[in-house]
């Protein structure tokens, strides 16, 4: 998912009170671990894992199937 995609998908996604936020752009920096300018697979399950309200041993087990 490229950069465009991904704020496109956050305003879908993320409930902001001010759409001039630059938090998805921050959260696109932060995500995209090897800077290719894109999210791929393995991040974007890290933002799934991230985002879901279950207890930390969920989450890992979320993350490492």
């Amino acid at each position: 998912m490229d950069k465009n995609q991904f704020l496109k998908c956050s305003k879908e996604f993320i409930e902001l009170e001010d759409d001039k936020t630059d938090v998805p752009h921050v959260m696109f920096s932060v995500f995209d671990k090897n800077r290719d300018g894109a999210i791929d697979f393995s991040e974007f399950v890290l933002i799934i894992a991230m985002g879901n309200k279950e207890d930390l041993d969920s989450r890992l087990e979320l993350v490492f199937e």
